[in-house]
């Protein structure tokens, strides 16, 4: 089900209001430009996927299991939150979601 696919990826809040102790106390990650998909290496392949679940791109990676190369020889799969920036066909990963059994 397409809905599976946006419920793993990570939810930003908007800060409205700074905290006295932001420098301190808080990370913040700037947010790239792009759109939000989920990347998933298994089986010799890696698929992104948008929000909605429809395919983005299905291609070879580095990652573990990404390639035909690499599949049966490390973990089961790897899955990243990530953003895909369509001008310069780069993915920033946000977050590390599964790396095999973890």
């Amino acid at each position: 089900p397409k809905q599976f696919y946006s419920r793993q990826l990570m939810q930003p809040e908007w800060m409205t209001d700074v905290p006295p102790d932001l420098g301190s106390n808080w990370y913040v990650m700037p947010r790239p430009e792009g759109k939000r998909c989920l990347l998933v290496a298994s089986r010799g392949r890696t698929i992104s996927r948008l929000r909605n679940g429809s395919v983005l791109h299905v291609m070879s990676s580095p990652l573990p299991e990404g390639s035909p190369g690499s599949a049966g020889t490390t973990i089961d799969f790897c899955s990243l939150d990530c953003i895909y920036y369509e001008p310069n066909k780069t993915y920033y990963v946000q977050d590390l979601l599964s790396w095999g059994a973890m």
